[in-house]
């Protein structure tokens, strides 16, 4: 976790590029927003790091709801930052990932922590691990449907293709 650039140069090995590899952004940002009905997507590669696919991407898009998403993706960044922030008239909602906070502002008040999480960041995967052997022993259900998989497949599939088409693509998930 310490050194970014590190973990990330041993991540490349899997060859996804950033859309791939943190398509978990994608994910909250439909499950957040709704569904994600047309996306944008500028990438490319432009650091030194041993990846042979992008390591930055911008993506826009447009959800059912009417929502406006802003997504920047990269693994350049020194200091890595994972957050998630919801703008609205009302107020700002902040989730910081790697500080395991959420933060809200309302409308001329100063933010604050409205929730941390505890559970360390290996507590919470051992816990993941725990519930996928509970699955495959058939003594609890997946918390996520196999159908929401392939919903942010589909999203992370049309943020690529807008990307190397150079044109906005809509989002069509499989019925």
């Amino acid at each position: 976790d310490t050194d970014y650039r590190g973990t990330v140069t041993a991540r490349s090995e899997l060859g996804g590029g950033v859309i791939l590899e943190l398509c978990h952004e994608l994910d909250y940002v439909d499950w957040l927003a709704g569904p994600v009905e047309e996306t944008a997507c500028v990438a490319q590669k432009v650091s030194d790091l041993e990846m042979d696919s992008e390591d930055v991407a911008e993506i826009v898009g447009r959800s059912a709801r009417g929502c406006l998403i802003s997504i920047h993706l990269d693994c350049v960044q020194l200091a890595p930052v994972r957050q998630c922030k919801l703008i609205g008239s009302m107020g700002t909602i902040v989730i910081d990932f790697l500080n395991r906070e959420v933060r809200s502002t309302r409308a001329g008040e100063q933010s604050r922590a409205v929730w941390r999480h505890t559970q360390s960041r290996d507590g919470r995967f051992r816990e993941q691990m725990q519930h996928v052997l509970a699955c495959v022993r058939g003594e609890e259900s997946p918390r996520v449907p196999l159908e929401r998989g392939i919903e942010v497949l589909s999203l992370t599939m049309a943020v690529k293709m807008a990307n190397e088409t150079g044109r906005a693509c809509p989002v069509a998930c499989p019925d």
